[in-house]
């Protein structure tokens, strides 16, 4: 007599990890002053995942980082800007007394 199911065989259990990765950058503002900018996150994958994981979780932070870091920038070129202009008012100003 033919059996009319199949067991399959059970399959390899797949653990759990964790994987954590981090990214920072320090933007150097000149006048010995710099910002400091950091992401760290932590996700939970099987092991058989991690390395891609990994690289998921690091591309995500350097790109969270890499985003601030050019807002930071573009707010610091702004009040630069602001500042060349009122340099520039006032040197008008003291050429023309």
């Amino acid at each position: 007599m033919t059996d009319k199911y199949t067991i399959l065989p059970t399959p390899p259990e797949r653990r759990l990890t964790e994987v954590s990765r981090s990214y920072s950058y320090k933007l150097n503002l000149g006048n010995y002053q710099s910002a400091d900018f950091f992401c760290a996150q932590k996700i939970t994958c099987y092991e058989d995942e991690a390395e891609e994981a990994s690289q998921r979780v690091y591309d995500f932070c350097r790109r969270q980082v890499m985003l601030a870091v050019r807002q930071e920038q573009a707010r610091i070129d702004e009040i630069r800007a602001v500042d060349e202009k009122r340099a520039e008012v006032i040197n008008q100003r003291r050429t023309v007394r």
